[in-house]
């Protein structure tokens, strides 16, 4: 996130100075595609959240056993 907003200093910096020009929809175009990108992380983040819980499958040693190695493979 951090690059993210460093790159985007420059971009700005490069706009104000004369480097290039953008019209109104097309800086919408940008915002929209990096809202959606910000929506696709989060939602990832959450999903790797859910995927890495301990699964419960009783209290046998087997079932222990898997418990433990679900988490490694679904991620």
């Amino acid at each position: 996130m951090q690059a993210l907003t460093q790159n985007m200093a420059g971009f700005r910096q490069a706009a104000e100075s004369g480097g290039f020009a953008i019209s109104s929809d097309g800086a919408q175009a940008y915002l929209d595609a990096i809202d959606e990108a910000l929506r696709s992380l989060n939602d990832t983040k959450g999903n790797l959240y859910k995927i890495n819980q301990k699964v419960r499958l009783g209290t046998s040693p087997d079932a222990q056993a898997m418990s433990l190695f679900h988490p490694v493979v679904a991620s």
